[in-house]
């Protein structure tokens, strides 16, 4: 296997333990919402709950101002199964 394919395997694998690391991040981040209430007989009730673009950009601009490299290789790198294969082959070469 030529060394550029193990670098864009090795690439690969980090960008995508980082997109669920992102995604993680997202899903516990603070988001501040917008709610929207419609009349329901006589009273009034909450129908939908969204987050705002400009809240997304805010949590996009947290995960990279926030950025871990500890937390991300212990949490989900070293938890990445394809980066475990990828070290088992490359050790052969070693």
């Amino acid at each position: 296997m030529s060394n550029i394919l193990k670098q864009d395997q090795l690439k690969e694998v980090i960008l995508q333990a980082m997109r669920d690391y992102k995604n993680w991040h997202h899903d516990n981040f603070d988001f501040e919402t917008v709610s929207e209430e419609n009349r329901y007989g006589d009273t009034w009730v909450e129908t939908s709950r969204e987050v705002q673009d400009e809240e997304w950009e805010r949590a996009d601009e947290d995960f990279k101002d926030n950025f871990d490299v500890d937390d991300f290789i212990h949490d989900f790198l070293q938890e990445s199964t394809d980066f475990r294969i990828l070290c088992e082959e490359l050790v052969k070469e070693v």
